[in-house]
């Protein structure tokens, strides 16, 4: 946001200005250890109303709680477990402007507590930005680089991911241009903030649509073709964004489409889901009881190849109706 609006960072001493200068307009002197005292509770005030409400961003934080709640069935995030819900209380009460969850394929697993953010660069301050980064615990080269290149970026998306009991907090950065010349359309700050070692910059690079998808696994693949399939019954071919991704420091390679405009619900591709669902070896109870749960969502993005330790994966992003005509 503005630095003119409220932000949690700078709160209480704009709240002791306020304070000193009374109701009349009247300077009121304060004794310097009577302002540090009330600086303390209000901060441990502040800290326990975010924890049950999430950080407070600015004066409508209720509103906007109330709005990522509804499309992004926050009370699971909020019962989930410390991490996850941790980032989300640190940007469920943003003016959000973009709201996906996933679920994720893989062998023998279906990471589903997943969620994906975002909001125009322009509606937060440099320095709200860099207090995100660093509430997220990214490392200090992601911070820097992230603010360097943020006054060119057009939005700025943040992520969660849980895996096997670690955590990666992601913060992406989208550019306008990033069509022209091979210019990644997303730079992807990925880390876990348990473990430095844990981390990368991902490149997503706009190309055309191939015939045939780079992924290894040949059901997986297949998979994604008749979703894609699907959604050429509905919408031209050259409707679909393709991109690659890699990353700079692994060997990641995968790509992701966006199937926004052909407007597929998960229901629509419960065939496909359920066929990956036999071939990653996941439970089908678990799948079932996903595919329940998101039937009506729509089919955002669909991603899938290796990831940084080579394992091959497929990725369902989703979004509740209601938010793409609220965007």
């Amino acid at each position: 946001m503005n630095m003119d609006r409220w932000g949690v960072h700078w709160s209480h001493r704009r709240v002791l200005l306020r304070f000193a200068r009374g109701n009349n307009g009247v300077a009121i002197a304060l004794q310097y250890a009577a302002v540090r005292q009330l600086a303390r509770r209000l901060d441990h005030a502040v800290l326990a109303y975010e924890h049950t409400h999430g950080t407070l961003w600015c004066e409508q934080h209720r509103s906007h709680g109330q709005r990522s709640d509804f499309f992004l069935d926050g009370a699971e995030l909020l019962a989930g477990d410390g991490a996850s819900r941790r980032c989300y209380q640190l940007v469920r009460n943003l003016p959000l402007s973009g709201f996906e969850r996933s679920f994720k394929m893989r062998a023998g697993q279906l990471i589903s507590r997943r969620f994906l953010v975002g909001l125009p660069v322009a509606a937060m301050a440099a320095a709200d930005v860099d207090f995100l980064a660093s509430r997220l615990e990214a490392p200090a080269p992601y911070r820097a680089a992230i603010g360097a290149a943020l006054a060119q970026a057009q939005y700025l998306h943040v992520g969660f991911e849980p895996d096997d009991g670690h955590a990666t907090c992601k913060l992406y950065l989208e550019f306008a241009d990033g069509n022209r010349d091979r210019q990644p359309l997303y730079v992807g700050y990925k880390w876990d903030p348990a473990d430095a070692q844990q981390r990368a910059i991902s490149h997503y690079v706009s190309a055309p649509l191939p015939d045939t998808l780079a992924l290894a696994d040949d059901v997986a693949r297949t998979g994604l073709e008749d979703i894609i399939a699907l959604a050429t019954r509905r919408v031209p071919r050259s409707a679909l964004r393709y991109v690659d991704v890699t990353d700079l420091d692994t060997q990641r390679v995968s790509f992701d489409i966006n199937l926004y405009p052909a407007g597929l619900r998960v229901r629509d591709v419960q065939p496909v889901l359920l066929a990956m669902q036999r071939y990653f070896s996941i439970p089908e109870k678990e799948m079932a009881a996903l595919i329940a749960r998101t039937a009506d969502a729509v089919v955002g993005h669909v991603a899938g190849g290796t990831d940084r330790h080579g394992r091959a994966f497929v990725t369902i992003y989703h979004a509740h109706p209601a938010s793409l005509m609220a965007a």
